[in-house]
């Protein structure tokens, strides 16, 4: 449908951009990338013809930039920094550019071990815990804060990921809220399996329920 309406001609070009902008989105939810990229650079070619503004394809080309990066290991330094000066740039972008950026900014620490980067997830986990006040959106930015501190933290890197599970246990059972519970369970039992006997029996608890969560 997306591409009739592009190829309708100018008289459909704003609800062709629309449409092309979901089809960027659910192309790169499958991993298709190369395939978002065709579909956002339509989608600029008809918001241009209706007199649109480009900026929400610019931040949705960073999202497709950020999913790829992450899930295919290349270039998530180039990605993390260029996400980082789109927020500096644009620091009253929505919740998703922000997730997309601290996401980034931990997988380039965890690709180069250098602090700067996961200094950056905490600061943007940070800024999320600040900025919205969702229990979905407070779970994942109390999650970005406990992975992101360094390993000599512990204590701070616990009660984070801690009321991390608290937040996603209040966001309901929805797909996404079960993955990030799978993800933050995952993290504090890995955090806990370092500390006393007692912690790493709940470490092996949270694994458990990790892996019954992704099944």
């Amino acid at each position: 449908l997306a591409t009739h309406r592009y190829a309708a001609g100018a008289r459909h070009a704003e609800q062709a951009t629309r449409e092309l902008l979901n089809a960027a989105r659910a192309a790169s939810a499958q991993y298709q990338h190369d395939q978002a990229r065709q579909y956002l650079e339509m989608a600029r070619e008809c918001a241009s013809v209706a007199g649109l503004d480009s900026h929400e394809l610019e931040l949705e080309l960073l999202l497709i930039e950020c999913h790829e990066a992450h899930v295919e290991g290349r270039h998530r330094v180039e990605v993390a920094e260029r996400a980082q000066n789109v927020l500096a740039e644009d620091p009253d972008s929505d919740f998703e550019v922000y997730e997309a950026a601290a996401l980034a900014c931990y997988d380039a620490g965890v690709d180069t071990r250098k602090q700067e980067h996961f200094a950056s997830c905490v600061d943007l986990g940070r800024t999320i815990v600040n900025r919205f006040p969702q229990p979905l959106q407070q779970a994942h930015g109390h999650h970005f804060i406990g992975i992101g501190l360094p390993v000599r933290e512990a204590e701070q890197r616990r009660r984070s990921l801690e009321t991390a599970m608290q937040a996603v246990e209040q966001a309901g059972d929805d797909p996404e809220a079960l993955r990030l519970k799978s993800r933050i369970a995952n993290s504090l039992a890995e955090q806990l399996s370092y500390g006393r006997n007692d912690d790493r029996g709940t470490a092996r608890n949270l694994f458990l329920t990790s892996i019954e969560l992704k099944n």
